[in-house]
């Protein structure tokens, strides 16, 4: 998870570039192999050598003018330059072409017989064709391009007697006051709009001059030191992709095979398109890399090399070849790419840090910043005319571009505001209730009590700042079925108690993963704490707390650091348990999926700055219902479990697997053919266990697999929404639906209470089954009535049980509910309350993407079940289909299309901060000390004649790896001490100087904790340690169980306890 040093990731060469006094010449190979390099699709003749001398002498007239040249016109110069420097390398007998840049030179041999021949007819070349024409006319058939070849001579020659002079010379000569003057034939044969161009050019090389003395006093304050820091962090953000090309490139064949791979192809190749963009970016350009990478280690053929690699550049962007590509490209991020391995390869070649001396290569930086940012996109790559000024500006322009480009990578880091470096603190601390006898929040199966702990909750805590402007985001993933609205309530008045100002409603997010093997009873509205029982203050207090222990200790940890982001696809995640809720989706619509259910694994990884990983916050849309309601153990199910995994390997890193679309995803894979599914285990803690490996397995190849770099501003915004009177803006209601343009008051249907394929409600009720039962009706009715209106709003097909927005005095439902952008650079999170079914997800993700384009996002994912709880949100579509997903939608069927445009509303803020945000009403602020407890507390524990610490069932003496072993305690009820025990089962192990160890406790997934009534009031609790093959802790040695607690008397005193088991062997 650690980077590696910069020298082992970029393969330096252990030699550093020759010194002045041993690279006079430039090296040749032997005179023999001459013949045989091919370039241009032609044989090197002896022509080269004979217009030397011309060709110096043009570009003698030209080499001090410097007009600002648009890339778009440099490109006939920059295949010209190329050509030179082949022929130049030729002499030397050294081959530049690669398989693949034959196909270019091919082109570009082809353009040049046409401007012999005469015009041509190829659109994206006939300006530049038309222009060639027009200065050989006037020059009398004397091309100035042949001068490039001189330029590219004086470059070379800076580099072989140093880079670092050359750098000095380069930048000279951007920001020399000197102007050259052209030859006669020049000045006779300009017309007078070349003669005016040359004015202006003229008028511009003033001003540029008079910002570049500006530019230079302000990098005169800037010490040698601070610069090469500069250098040194621009390598260490950019060292992704070098890692990126290196793990890719495997030899010329491999990147000739990969490009002419077809679309499909591709696709399989990488696995999805986001992939195949950035990936095509290195392919079209892969062997010029591949050749600067293996082979240039002397700057004169660097340069050589990377001029060869600029026509490569432009023929892949040309208007012709673009169109014959199977997918477009980003001309800007490519051009971008390629500074960026320049930069890291310009690294090598001065590891004398002759570079931060430099204060020219400075000046040449921040005045080319200015000239990369109006690089032409592919929709500007066709050259307009270019006169002969307008000629020469790109001659010099392009006889310089290797320095230039190298120094664009440091200006874009110096001068934009764009930054890659943010304050990071991380933080975990326990949220796990009370095992024993609470009800868990998910099945709605009051007989699902706890009764002990497979694996424990946590709140993960991950803090952004954007240092720049001081914007704190403080996402908080939480193990639990849901952050209940009062839970986000009470957690915000403490962060405002105790950071005043820096923690608000605006940037904070409580995620909750949405398993169903936790305690509940936090919600405070009737219809989510009836099967529980009861409000439940002491699970309440312990998530409240936990939550707020874990913000302390993520603001305590801050420090600088970087992001990076990901995805991939997790195989066999999911089952869609609706299908024929799905289906109700258009087809045109679902054809642009490959399934029904997402697969792709989203992940954020944090690093220090020195490259150690210590968080990552991933998301996958799978339901954690993998154990059933006749599970009693405390768990994050199959999220879980990936967590545990991935913390237990990875020493000090925080992990979090979060929930997105995952409405009508189930993890049961197994149809029974009966309306159910199963797991694919023999247990429910298998089928966890299986679904969480997988989670793992994508997770943990993401950790090592290459990642983007999140770049740029740190925004979150949150506004409240009544959610049962939303207008949709733009939509007109008619006669036939008079509430098309609106959402409705919260109305659960029948088909709620039928349940899902992962558990069933009553039996009385079938998904999708229209037909109203008629004293379930008159139930409703007889607790409160629905109003017609509500019914019509709500649509025929659906028919009601209750009407929980409209009870009172208190609804059972909460309707003022958050949505919630958070913008992490390129990267944002949509929040919202809901369980977002497959296609709903899908399409929120593109609402805020298309809203939240301007301000640079290219992808976003989708926090479901966040800062409140409200069920589920479908598409309309399948809300008409009242499967238990549509019959739990709450408010009617647009209720999609309204939050798609609060989301929208708020992104609008995001992207531009002087669109005032409306915070919109305040939620409805429940009274917890009027809130009902039914469930049992504990009056007291009594204890056999042993005491509390007495063994009721001591361990077998031996054990082998691969079975069971286990302890019986007499102990008392773990609801004493929710607050004071850390755990309650732990495993020692005996070491060679008789002291013991503790190895395991019970947060391992492995040390199950069960706790069962014995009498009236007597407890058993059970230590039970799964010796699981090839697990980490299943190691032979001596070890002993460890059972602690605090048992209550009839007074309410509590007393501390501890028992310890008899030793055990285990034995491989």
């Amino acid at each position: 998870a650690t980077s590696p040093p910069l020298g082992e990731a970029e393969n330096a060469p252990a030699a550093p570039p020759p010194p002045p006094s041993a690279a006079k010449e430039h090296p040749k190979a032997s005179q023999e192999a001459t013949d045989d390099v091919l370039l241009s699709n032609g044989v090197v003749s002896d022509e080269n050598s004979d217009v030397e001398g011309e060709r110096r002498s043009a570009a003698s007239r030209s080499a001090h003018l410097h007009l600002p040249a648009s890339a778009a016109k440099a490109s006939s110069a920059a295949r010209s330059m190329a050509a030179s420097a082949r022929s130049k390398l030729a002499q030397g007998g050294r081959r530049v072409l690669s398989p693949l840049a034959h196909a270019a030179s091919g082109v570009s041999g082809k353009a040049s017989k046409k401007e012999k021949a005469g015009p041509t007819t190829s659109p994206s070349s006939a300006d530049s064709v038309d222009a060639d024409a027009e200065v050989s006319s006037s020059e009398g058939g004397m091309d100035p391009l042949t001068s490039v070849t001189s330029a590219a001579g004086s470059l070379t020659s800076g580099l072989t007697s140093s880079l670092a002079s050359a750098s000095s010379s380069i930048g000279s000569l951007l920001f020399s006051s000197q102007t050259s003057t052209t030859s006669s034939i020049d000045a006779a044969d300009m017309s007078p709009g070349d003669s005016r161009a040359a004015e202006e050019a003229a008028a511009t090389i003033a001003e540029a001059e008079a910002e570049a003395a500006a530019a230079a006093e302000v990098l005169r304050q800037v010490t040698a030191q601070q610069r090469m820091h500069i250098l040194e962090d621009l390598v260490q953000h950019r060292r992704s992709d070098w890692n990126y090309l290196k793990a890719m490139h495997e030899g010329s064949n491999y990147w000739l095979n990969v490009a002419l791979l077809r679309e499909q192809q591709v696709m399989q190749h990488l696995g999805e398109k986001q992939s195949i963009r950035r990936g095509a970016q290195f392919f079209y350009l892969g062997i010029g890399l591949g050749r600067l990478i293996g082979e240039s280690t002397h700057p004169e053929l660097l340069a050589m090399d990377c001029c060869q690699l600029l026509e490569e550049l432009e023929f892949y962007f040309s208007s012709s070849t673009v169109q014959g590509m199977p997918f477009p490209l980003d001309y800007r991020e490519v051009l971008l790419s390629l500074c960026d391995i320049l930069a890291l390869i310009y690294s090598k070649l001065v590891g004398d840090n002759s570079s931060s001396e430099n204060l020219n290569l400075f000046q040449a930086i921040i005045r080319f910043d200015e000239r990369i940012k109006q690089l032409p996109t592919i929709a500007r790559l066709r050259p307009s005319p270019i006169t002969l000024a307008d000629r020469h500006a790109s001659m010099s322009r392009l006889a310089h571009s290797f320095i230039a480009l190298v120094a664009a990578c440091y200006a874009l880091l110096l001068s934009s505001p764009v930054h890659a470096t943010y304050n990071i603190g991380l933080g975990k601390s326990d949220i796990t209730g009370p095992a024993a006898e609470v009800v868990m929040m998910g099945f709605a199966v009051t007989s699902e009590s706890t009764a002990g702990i497979l694996s424990r909750l946590y709140a993960r805590a991950y803090l952004i700042e954007d240092p720049d402007t001081s914007e704190r985001v403080m996402f908080v993933h939480c193990d639990l079925h849901s952050v209940m609205q009062l839970v986000h309530q009470e957690v915000l008045a403490e962060l405002a108690t105790k950071y005043s100002g820096v923690y608000t409603e605006q940037n904070v997010v409580l995620h909750a993963t949405h398993t169903h093997a936790g305690p509940g009873g936090t919600a405070g509205y009737f219809l989510y704490d009836v099967s529980i029982l009861g409000f439940i203050s002491e699970n309440f207090d312990k998530i409240v707390s936990g939550i707020m222990d874990a913000i302390d200790e993520a603001h305590n940890s801050v420090e600088s650091g970087t992001i990076r982001w990901n995805k991939g696809t997790v195989e066999k995640g999911g089952k869609n348990r609706s299908p024929d809720a799905y289906l109700a989706n258009p087809e045109a619509e679902r054809a642009l999926y490959d399934s029904d259910i997402d697969t792709v694994m989203r992940a954020l990884h944090f690093y220090s700055s020195a490259g150690k990983l210590r968080g990552v916050l991933a998301f996958y849309p799978v339901h954690p219902t993998s154990l059933t309601e006749e599970n009693l153990l405390i768990s994050g199910d199959n999220k879980g479990y990936a967590e545990f995994l991935l913390e237990d390997e990875l020493d000090d890193v925080i992990v979090g697997i979060g929930i997105a679309n995952a409405g009508d995803v189930s993890p049961n894979l197994i149809d029974n053919g009966d309306g159910t599914f199963s797991g694919e285990g023999n247990t429910s803690i298998e089928s966890a266990e299986i679904m969480g490996q997988r989670q793992y397995d994508t997770l943990s190849t993401l950790i090592n697999a290459t990642s983007e770099l999140i770049e740029g501003s740190i925004v979150a915004k949150l506004s409240y929404v009544d959610m049962s009177n939303v207008t949709l803006n733009g939509v007109k209601s008619t006669t036939a639906d008079p509430y098309a343009n609106g959402t409705c008051p919260a109305v659960v249907g029948e088909n709620f209470a039928a349940g899902t394929e992962d558990g069933r409600g009553l039996g009385w009720f079938t998904e999708g089954d229209l037909e109203a039962n008629p004293l379930f009706v008159a139930l409703g009715a007889t607790i409160k009535d629905t109003p017609q209106w509500v019914q019509d709003c709500q649509n025929a097909n659906k028919v009601p049980l209750l009407a929980t927005g409209l009870m009172e005095p208190t609804p059972w439902t909460p309707s003022i509910l958050p949505v919630q952008i958070v913008k992490l650079g390129q990267f944002a999170i949509a929040v919202t309350s809901f369980e977002v079914t497959t296609m709903a997800g899908r399409r929120i993700r593109t609402t805020v993407k298309e809203a939240l384009a301007d301000a640079g996002v290219t992808e976003v994912e989708l926090a479901a079940i966040s800062n409140a709880y409200v069920q589920y949100m479908t598409t309309r579509e399948e809300y008409l289909i009242q499967d238990y997903e549509g019959a739990s939608t709450l408010f009617g069927p647009n209720q999609l299309a309204a939050v798609q445009q609060e989301l929208a509303r708020v992104a609008a803020s995001v992207v531009d901060s002087s669109v005032e945000l409306d915070v919109g009403p305040t939620p409805l602020q429940l009274d917890r000390d009027s809130m009902l407890n039914f469930q049992t507390g504990v009056v007291l524990d009594t204890a056999p004649s042993g005491g509390f610490s007495s063994v009721r069932t001591q361990p077998s003496s031996s054990y082998a790896i691969g079975s069971m072993a286990s302890a019986i305690f007499a102990g008392a009820h773990p609801k004493n001490a929710l607050t004071l025990v850390t755990s309650f089962c732990d495993v020692e192990k005996l070491g060679s100087d008789g002291s013991y160890t503790t190895v395991m406790t019970d947060a391992h997934w492995d040390l199950r904790y069960h706790w069962e009534r014995y009498l009236v009031a007597e407890s058993k609790n059970t230590c039970e340690w799964n010796i699981r093959s090839g697990g980490r802790t299943s190691v032979a040695g001596t070890y002993r169980f460890v059972h602690r607690g605090y048992s209550k008397n009839l007074f309410g005193t509590l007393t501390a306890y501890e028992g310890i088991s008899n030793t055990f062997t285990v034995t491989a």
